[in-house]
């Protein structure tokens, strides 16, 4: 009789341990599953400061704002090139920023105008 009993207070007891082990594993999917899903839905939210206000703004994709993206840098080329004082060491510093904003054959052609060679370039760069 106590043999018995004390086979059943051991199963009682393996079926007690493997219910808890179960769960353990069952809450443990569960949180790195949440946790996943929590980070996805914060990478689609897009915050940007003003001051310091954060401001929930909406994410759009490249072509949604090309147009955009397109207008500014033509305003920045514009700004660069057209806001020219006449200091020899600003025009040049002005217009090699203008020319990073323009197409990279208008930039070739600038370079060669000016006769700056690749060498003087790249040490200007750097």
């Amino acid at each position: 009789m106590v043999i018995r009993n004390l086979e059943n207070k051991i199963k009682l007891v393996m079926i007690i341990c493997s219910l808890f082990l179960v769960g353990c594993i069952i809450i443990c999917i569960s949180s790195i599953w949440t946790a996943k899903v929590m980070v996805s839905d914060a990478h689609q939210k897009v915050y940007v400061l003003d001051g310091n206000v954060p401001i929930l703004v909406q994410r759009s994709t490249m072509e949604e704002t090309l147009d955009v993206e397109a207008k500014s840098h033509v305003e920045m080329f514009h700004h660069y090139f057209f806001t020219l004082a006449p200091d020899d060491k600003y025009i040049k510093y002005t217009m090699e920023k203008a020319m990073w904003r323009c197409f990279i054959i208008i930039f070739s052609r600038y370079r060669r105008m000016t006769n700056i060679s690749a060498i003087r370039w790249k040490k200007r760069c750097i």
